[in-house]
This record gives structure tokens, C-alpha cells and sequence, in this order.
């Protein structure tokens, strides 16, 4: 998961593009969920299982 401070849809836009290259150049699959700051704090993504995981076994960088 990465939390932009805001939804941009053309940073999002980048980071799949970034995504799709190293899936195909280490034969991987990885999903990115880009959410904005405010979606995760005051949107329905808050209360989200796969959100409340990610807090308790994500790693922050």
C-alpha cells in the first residue's frame, strides 16, 4: 500500500507504470493500493480489513 498525502491520479499513474515494468522484468506480480491521505482517515477505507492489516503488519518506509 502506498498513502500519498493527496490522490493524484497522475503520480498514481506513474507508480503503475513503474509496477508493470519490474512484474515483467522479474516475472513477479505485485499490486500497489494508492490511496490518499485523507481517503484513509476520513473514507470507508478506514474501516476496511484489508486496511486495518496493513496497519498492524505493514512495514513503514
Amino acid at each position: 500500500m502506498i498513502e500519498l498525502p493527496s490522490y493524484d491520479r497522475a503520480i498514481v499513474e506513474e507508480i503503475d507504470d513503474i509496477v508493470y515494468r519490474i512484474n515483467l522484468e522479474h516475472d513477479v506480480f505485485i499490486s500497489a493500493l494508492v490511496f490518499g491521505k485523507d481517503e484513509l482517515e476520513e473514507g470507508p477505507m478506514s474501516e476496511s480489513p484489508i486496511y486495518k492489516i496493513i496497519q498492524r503488519e505493514g512495514i513503514p518506509l
